[in-house]
């Protein structure tokens, strides 16, 4: 079950307090010197657009990097280029995107307001959170090396809007995009610490059979992780079988996968 913060006002994407969408598409690229970040913000709300538009409210993206300390938070515009050097990201990086007030605001009361707030309004400071779009974030993996599998090199793991249901895989960007649901993701992040293995096997590696059956197709020849995995396939005999290509480059990852199973449960 998705877990909701509780505001003492209405928030676009938390719970059904206010109807209408924030979404953002990230992208990246790294090298030696510096990460380079494209965030493209949409959002579906009139209301929340006016202030925008007005500048009595902004995009906002929160950055975190638990293995640097390295914490910023960047005002953006719909469309924002963000440059970080390098040496400030390495390992799992995480991206809180939101929309913040810059400024009171009395009688806020944004279109779609769910039916419980009635006619009530709302008086708003600035910093307030208004809108929600969710986190994701990305592997700050500077140094490739074609010799090992590392999984967020070429994948990336993300939370839908949708509750429940099968996890969706894109393969048309530069990263296969794994999007989960609300209640999986939950589970995923209390899980990914201490089950690494049962995730790598309940996840990427279906994707990742999938993947090696798909890389040929011409519509994806341009993006990395079709390279990575031929520089990865590279390293084995020619072996046409998907499934037995994916378990050679995760390593067996169903044996890994159940020892680590039962590991936790005590043998």
């Amino acid at each position: 079950m998705a877990q909701y913060k509780s505001y003492p006002y209405p928030v676009l994407g938390n719970s059904d307090d206010v109807g209408g969408a924030l979404t953002v598409k990230v992208e990246y690229g790294l090298n030696r010197l510096e990460v380079n970040i494209q965030l493209n913000f949409e959002l579906e709300n009139p209301y929340l657009s006016e202030l925008i538009e007005s500048g009595r409210a902004e995009f906002v993206a929160k950055f975190d990097c638990p293995s640097t300390y390295y914490r910023q938070s960047f005002k953006c515009m719909d469309v924002q280029s963000i440059a970080i050097a390098s040496e400030k990201l390495s390992g799992d990086v995480r991206i809180d995107m939101l929309i913040c007030a810059t400024e009171e605001i009395l009688d806020y009361c944004p279109t779609g307001l769910h039916p419980d707030y009635g006619d009530n309004t709302f008086n708003i400071l600035p910093g307030d959170v208004l809108a929600l779009a969710g986190k994701t974030g990305f592997i700050a993996e500077k140094d490739f090396d074609p010799l090992r599998m590392p999984v967020g090199s070429i994948m990336q793991i993300t939370q839908g809007k949708f509750r429940s249901g099968p996890f969706q895989v894109d393969f048309d960007c530069k990263r296969i995009l794994i999007t989960l649901s609300q209640t999986d993701w939950l589970a995923f992040n209390q899980l990914k610490g201490q089950a690494t293995q049962i995730l790598q096997g309940l996840i990427a590696f279906p994707v990742l059979v999938e993947a090696i059956r798909v890389k040929d197709n011409t519509d994806f020849s341009e993006y990395e992780w079709v390279g990575r995995i031929k520089t990865f396939l590279l390293q084995y005999p020619v072996e046409d079988d998907p499934i037995i290509l994916a378990q050679q480059l995760l390593h067996s990852p169903s044996e890994r996968a159940l020892q680590q199973t039962q590991a936790i449960l005590g043998d």
